[in-house]
């Protein structure tokens, strides 16, 4: 009946282990979009004037930037991941469809929140940002929780309630106005978030690893 005990712990911490390499990579993505994201929403407001000191046309400037920066949040995102997945893979064997249904789905959404801020008015565009990516959080915690993979990342639904709640003053402010206090709620939302769930899958773990 010991043995059952000890083996039952073991299989807790394993489980514990997982949650904890998939919320830290949650977290580091958080992170890097919520550094990344706004930096390149300022250097495209300043785009006129960097591109005159770089001798370059502002166009050019702009989807150089733009592409760079949304190579360099994707590779890191895509590296977070692939690392915490080859980590798991060595305890039990990597099975395609538990993996990459809700994974496919999850990029699905946010690629499609980030593009369909194209259609609103110009009036709501700085604050467009903040209504897709509130949506696209909380729908990837939806997703997970459908697919009963790591259902306590709880912290994906606080970021977007807080970007969807602070947009709704922020949709009233001037439009100067309401891109500076968008960049600072998202970049505040995303980088809280990220080091939350970066703190609670560390102490996660420990627990874990003091109760076996």
């Amino acid at each position: 009946m010991e043995e059952v005990e000890k083996i039952s712990q073991a299989l807790k911490l394993v489980e514990r282990y997982e949650d904890y390499l998939f919320r830290r990579a949650w977290g580091m993505t958080f992170v890097t979009l919520g550094l990344l994201a706004p930096l390149n929403a300022f250097l495209v407001l300043k785009a006129q004037m960097i591109s005159i000191i770089l001798g370059m046309g502002t166009e050019a400037f702009i989807s150089l930037v733009s592409i760079m920066i949304a190579l360099a949040i994707a590779a890191l995102t895509i590296y977070f991941f692939t690392s915490a997945t080859i980590v798991v893979s060595r305890r039990r064997k990597f099975s395609f469809s538990r993996e990459m249904p809700h994974a496919f789905a999850i990029s699905l959404i946010w690629f499609v929140s980030f593009n369909v801020t194209r259609f609103f008015p110009e009036r709501f565009a700085a604050v467009s940002w903040l209504w897709a990516t509130g949506c696209a959080s909380i729908l990837s915690y939806l997703v997970l929780w459908k697919a009963q993979i790591h259902r306590s990342l709880r912290e994906l639904v606080i970021t977007g309630l807080a970007l969807l709640v602070a947009s709704v003053p922020i949709a009233f402010l001037s439009e100067a106005v309401a891109e500076t206090a968008s960049l600072i709620v998202f970049t505040i939302a995303f980088v809280g978030g990220g080091f939350y769930s970066i703190v609670m899958a560390s102490k996660a773990l420990g627990e874990g690893e003091e109760a076996a």
